[in-house]
Parts: structure tokens; C-alpha cells; sequence
């Protein structure tokens, strides 16, 4: 490991960063923190330069992380970590080891174009990594599981789908964005897929509430796409079969 801070997260040129508030963390570098206290000044800021002449400190930190916020939408913000080596003993000299500037860019503020719209995912945020950003503008943002990639979707000319090829490889979405209750009885979905089987079952998405049990579900059904509303495993479901899978 190098002597200055490193690993940053958010990761150096990461997009869409909930601009609310941001986790900054890093890893402590290969340093002798036996014979030395290890703290940390933190710069922060939207001018490179700026943070990387390290003038006067944002933060002086013990725990390699720092929390800001709230920050500007759509906005480059560049960050860096100087470590500070102070000896346990006289003379309690300090050394400075300057660190990295990283940057990331914040996430454009989404209005809410339609209320009853409560997520919209398009699966084709470049540079977003794992990060599935919910343009409803509930701020219901996903995250994709077990190595899933995207790939090019029904437009065949961008990376707009998630292929779910592997055990465990999902992309998971937690309702967090202060949207009603979905009614099971009142709901419309619209999606794209392009599975690979014909026969047997496959869950293509489903919601849930704290019980587990599946509210609104969409799977592969004997060859057919199946529509499940209702209770999950306590029953009471309706099921609509609709065309063929081709």
C-alpha cells in the first residue's frame, strides 16, 4: 500500500453522488502509526486547484472518513486527504504526507414530472458503476448486485439493460424516496426484457413489503409471462397470463 491515504470512496470520477449528503472515506496508508498518532486533514471544494494547493484544511479528522453536505446538483467537487504522522513522544514532531485530488460529480436534481410515476429506471447512466439512478424523481436509486452488467437493451445502440445472468445478480431498489404505498389492485407497470428461457419459471421483478411476501410480480411462467397482484404466499392473488415468450 502507498504511504499517502488511498481507496477513496466516493472512487476517484464517480457520477451521479446523491448531492444530500456524502460519506467521504479513504484507507490509511502504509505508515508507522506504532510511533506516531495518524490524523487527517480533509479539502474539499468545486475548484481543483483550490484543494490541491491545501491551505487551510475543510476538516482535521481521527477516523479515515468525513461526512459533507449538503453539496450543489450537477456539480464537479474535488477532494483530498493529507496525513498527519504526530510522534507519541517528545518532540511530537508532525509530518505531512500529502495525499491524491479526487474527484466526483453530484447527481442533476430530477423533478417530479408525474406524482403517481413512483420509479423509472433506464439502466443507461454512463460512468454511473453500480448505481441505478431513479429519474421519477423520487430519489428511489437502485444498486446492482453480484456483478450484473450493463449491456445494450432494446435500442441495441447503448448500454440501457442489466443482464441478469447468475445466481444472486439482481438489482436492488429500496422504496426510500417517500412514495405511497403501492395498491396492488392499482398499479401499472412498463418494462422491456429479453429472456433466454421458454419453459420452466423465472422471476423477472417483484416488490415486497416488510412480511417478504410478493405484492406485484412479473416471471416467466410455462413459456407465458405471468402478472401476479396480490397476497404473495398468503394468497388471494390475480394472475394475468400474457403472451408467450419468444
Amino acid at each position: 500500500a502507498p504511504t499517502t491515504a488511498w481507496d477513496p470512496t466516493p472512487a476517484d470520477g464517480a457520477k451521479y453522488i446523491n448531492a444530500a449528503s456524502v460519506v467521504l472515506a479513504w484507507q490509511m496508508g502504509d505508515v508507522d502509526n506504532t510511533a506516531n498518532n495518524v490524523s487527517y486533514d480533509v479539502y474539499w471544494g468545486t475548484d481543483e486547484a483550490t484543494v490541491a494547493a491545501d491551505t487551510t484544511p475543510d476538516a482535521h479528522v481521527t477516523d479515515p472518513t468525513r461526512t459533507i453536505g449538503p453539496l450543489l446538483n450537477d456539480t464537479d467537487y474535488y477532494w483530498k486527504v493529507n496525513t498527519v504522522l504526530t510522534l507519541k513522544g517528545p518532540p511530537f514532531t508532525q509530518t505531512i504526507i500529502p495525499g491524491d485530488v479526487w474527484q466526483f460529480k453530484t447527481k442533476p436534481f430530477i423533478a417530479i414530472g408525474d406524482a403517481t410515476r413512483i420509479g423509472l429506471w433506464t439502466f443507461d447512466e454512463e460512468g454511473a458503476g453500480n448505481l441505478v439512478v431513479d429519474w421519477s424523481g423520487y430519489g428511489n436509486d437502485g444498486t446492482i448486485i453480484g456483478g450484473a452488467l450493463r449491456v445494450p437493451g432494446r435500442n441495441e445502440d447503448a448500454e440501457n439493460a442489466i443482464d441478469l445472468s447468475g445466481g444472486g445478480q439482481s438489482v436492488a431498489i429500496t422504496m426510500t424516496g417517500g412514495v405511497p404505498t403501492v395498491n396492488p389492485s392499482e398499479v401499472s407497470v412498463a418494462m422491456w426484457a429479453r429472456p433466454d428461457i421458454t419453459t420452466g419459471q423465472q422471476m423477472m421483478w417483484y416488490t415486497y413489503e416488510t412480511s417478504g411476501y410478493g405484492k406485484v410480480r412479473c416471471r416467466i411462467n410455462g413459456g407465458n409471462w405471468l402478472f401476479t397482484s396480490g397476497q404473495g404466499a398468503t394468497g388471494n392473488n390475480i394472475d394475468a397470463t400474457g403472451p408467450a415468450v419468444v
